[in-house]
């Protein structure tokens, strides 16, 4: 039997984030959801995006080695803000 290739874990700090999809991929993401539901009863459309969202990011070599850069310049991951919202330390460009 296939299995969803999805990793779920537990939500740490929550940050609302908002944006609009096309409609193909809005309705295929609907159906990832529903795919993981019946395998993982309980997680829910941020766990499911989430996840999927942590697996690619691990995956891209030039994101993960600008990660490494900014870790190493700030000597720690970058932070989130619970009033902002946004990153504790100022926001750079990539080069």
């Amino acid at each position: 039997m296939q299995t969803l290739n999805i990793d779920i874990k537990a939500q740490q700090e929550p940050v609302k984030k908002s944006f609009i999809l096309p409609k193909e991929t809005a309705d295929a993401l609907d159906l990832y959801v529903q795919l993981a539901q019946k395998e993982f009863p309980g997680v829910t459309e941020t766990d499911v995006v989430t996840a999927m969202l942590t697996a690619h990011m691990k995956k891209d070599k030039f994101f993960q080695a600008q990660q490494k850069k900014r870790i190493a310049y700030h000597g720690r991951k970058p932070q989130r803000s619970a009033a902002t919202g946004g990153m504790h330390e100022e926001s750079r460009e990539v080069a």
